[in-house]
């Protein structure tokens, strides 16, 4: 090699962005996306659910009995609206924990859901870079960008940011991060790296814990299974079964639950109220 040669690769070997600062670059500057997309409305007041399921709600007020609080039978709530929804747990913990720490202003709700919204991006941004790096085919080079400009999309769409401003929806942005987790694992699981079954069903629980509509999860892993083919390595298909397993025993435990303690396997929540 020429001494220009050897000059430039030292160059470039200089110029090289760490990935750890690159990362929190683009941390950085998803924040500021969201900031700007949906920070305006951080003090705007509580609207519709949630001026009873949020402010009005006397379960979030306390630490006091906080179990009996977050889980009970629709019964038991004498048809009051203004109590947790016991099908949702840790939408309710979340709830809990704002008003016991910063009290009833509306700013710090809506910053934990779009601190929800931004992690969801996140994951749907390496949800996407997973599907994109199929051991079975060949790196494609016009799929490069494409899960930024995916997360960017999602990150800013009016849509997305309008409905993480509804602080009740915090079920939805929060189940929807768990359910993407979930999912990145299980696609990882079938490309050969790892048993990662327990991770899919912690995710799994979690997202039912926020919000009911989880339980299309198990059917979005048979069609991501479907589209991808069923073929892998054979530790892979071990894992999958497994993931199978746990989803339909953690699937029916929850119905179980509903049916038996919460009072219904419907919209109970509308019933109550």
């Amino acid at each position: 090699c020429s001494d220009r040669e050897i000059g430039s690769v030292s160059f470039s070997r200089r110029r090289r962005i760490p990935p750890l600062i690159l990362q929190a670059c683009r941390l950085l500057g998803s924040a500021a996306l969201l900031y700007a997309a949906g920070g305006n409305g951080l003090h705007n007041p509580f609207v519709l659910d949630d001026k009873t399921k949020v402010l009005g709600n006397t379960d979030i007020r306390s630490w006091r009995n906080l179990p009996g609080a977050l889980i009970y039978r629709y019964a038991d709530s004498a048809r009051r609206i203004n109590r947790n929804d016991p099908s949702r747990p840790l939408t309710s913990l979340s709830f809990t924990l704002n008003y016991c720490l910063f009290g009833p202003a509306s700013w710090h709700f809506r910053l934990v859901n779009l601190a929800a919204h931004l992690a969801c991006a996140w994951s749907v941004r390496a949800l996407l870079c997973t599907l994109l790096a199929r051991p079975e085919r060949p790196k494609r080079t016009e799929w490069v960008g494409l899960p930024d400009l995916t997360a960017v999309f999602f990150l800013t769409s009016p849509l997305a940011v309008g409905t993480a401003s509804y602080v009740y929806a915090r079920s939805e942005v929060a189940s929807a991060l768990m359910m993407t987790r979930a999912l990145d694992c299980h696609i990882r699981t079938r490309q050969g790296h790892g048993d990662m079954w327990v991770q899919v069903a912690g995710w799994y629980a979690c997202a039912l814990g926020f919000k009911q509509t989880a339980l299309s999860l198990p059917f979005l892993a048979v069609f991501c299974d479907v589209w991808l083919g069923w073929g892998g390595p054979k530790g892979a298909c071990l894992g999958r079964w497994r993931t199978y397993v746990s989803m339909l025993v953690i699937s029916w435990a929850f119905m179980w639950a509903r049916y038996y303690w919460l009072g219904g396997i419907g919209d109970l929540e509308a019933e109550a109220g």
